[in-house]
């Protein structure tokens, strides 16, 4: 685990327990803790209107905690410590645990938000990035595109064929 990142730790469940006050009147926000990171969800709001007060909702809480940066996702606000880590760097240290012993097996990496277009780039040359989304990807480091999740499992089924 990336020490700074986990230092950072009880500074974001502080700001879970501020967000989830701030927001909870608001019907559909989401705030997730994941441990060393928060995920704000906006897209279940009863009323979409509230999206831009849940993002500046979110903004202005995290400006108040030292050490943390906002990536902003598929009605999605990411808070995470300001460390030089994210999913490319996730994906790559998967990549080097689990594939240790086969250096040249491929890995793929599929995901369906801005936020994993670190790990597209990481990936590349080692395998395709396959972006899920329902229109043709406009500017993206994926090399493939699948529609849907169920695109995504006939995809996986056919790999184990």
């Amino acid at each position: 685990m990336h020490e700074e990142a986990a230092a950072a730790e009880p500074r974001l469940a502080a700001l879970a327990d501020r967000l989830r006050v701030a927001l909870g009147g608001v019907a559909g926000a989401q705030v997730e803790d994941k441990g060393l990171t928060l995920s704000v969800h906006y897209r279940r709001l009863a009323d979409p209107d509230r999206a831009g007060h849940v993002v500046r909702a979110v903004r202005a809480a995290a400006a108040t905690v030292p050490g943390v940066r906002l990536t902003e996702g598929k009605m999605v606000v990411e808070i995470r410590p300001d460390v030089d880590w994210d999913k490319g760097h996730a994906a790559l240290f998967l990549v080097d645990a689990l594939l240790a012993d086969t250096p040249d097996a491929p890995a793929f990496f599929i995901g369906d938000d801005r936020t994993d277009e670190d790990a597209f780039a990481a990936l590349a040359g080692r395998g395709p990035g396959i972006l899920v989304a329902d229109a043709p990807p406009g500017r993206t480091r994926a090399s493939a595109w699948l529609r849907s999740p169920e695109e995504v499992l006939t995809f996986l089924r056919a790999l184990d064929t």
